[in-house]
């Protein structure tokens, strides 16, 4: 059984929120509350990164595991 420490319930309680975030954002695609293409543009940009956050999250856990870096 995995200890949690405040860095391990931080990372989880961080991945929890981007995913509702970003859950909330993809509502948004989906039920057109978007205006016009700058709004588009601007939810699809935030989207990117914060998957591009959730990608770094894992490397860095990867790599905390003793796993080597990615290219």
């Amino acid at each position: 059984m995995a200890t949690y420490t405040r860095n391990n319930m931080f990372a989880q309680e961080l991945e929890r929120l981007i995913d509702a975030e970003v859950e909330r954002m993809k509502e948004n695609f989906s039920l057109g509350f978007l205006e016009n293409f700058s709004d588009y543009k601007y939810v699809a940009g935030k989207l990117a990164g914060l998957r591009s956050v959730k990608d770094l999250m894992a490397e860095a856990s990867a790599i905390c595991d003793g796993k080597p870096r990615e290219n």
